[in-house]
């Protein structure tokens, strides 16, 4: 693939650089307190960390990310803002009206992540798929 700029040979998917310049640790680590002389037991805890390095060009070359929003999460969410919604009409007018725009902005927000992941989200990973890096002049271009 020839750059279309400078029509360089030296040209890589945005995909290889990204895979290439990424680098994913996971560890875990033991602690433990107390010890043998103590009257109180060892306590013992497992942690487990991960850990992103990425080169400079393989941030640039980062995959569009979807928005993040769980099914989980917003039922949640929705169910504790419609609990507000009933409590506020026990109350009063205020905090109704308060509790249902707070329902509604959550619903409304909702929408829109949903939508974007659904709609948009999609063309934009196709076009990183086909987007090529050229080396030579740093020039980002498509390949249709």
């Amino acid at each position: 693939m020839n750059c279309p700029k400078c029509n360089s040979e030296n040209t890589q998917t945005l995909s290889v650089i990204y895979e290439g310049g990424t680098n994913v640790t996971q560890s875990t680590s033991k602690t433990r307190a107390g010890g043998f002389l103590d009257p109180v037991p060892s306590i013992t805890a497992k942690t487990k960390s991960t850990s992103v390095t990425q080169s400079k060009l393989a941030q640039k070359s980062n995959p569009p990310e979807k928005k993040k929003i769980t099914i989980q999460v917003g039922v949640t969410i929705f169910g504790i803002l419609l609990v507000l919604t009933s409590f506020g009409s026990q109350f009063n007018i205020s905090g109704f009206l308060f509790a249902l725009i707070l329902t509604g902005g959550f619903g409304y927000w909702s929408y829109i992540l949903i939508k974007y992941n659904k709609e948009e989200w999609p063309l934009l990973l196709e076009k990183w798929e086909k987007s090529w890096y050229c080396h030579k002049c740093g020039e980002i271009f498509i390949k249709e």
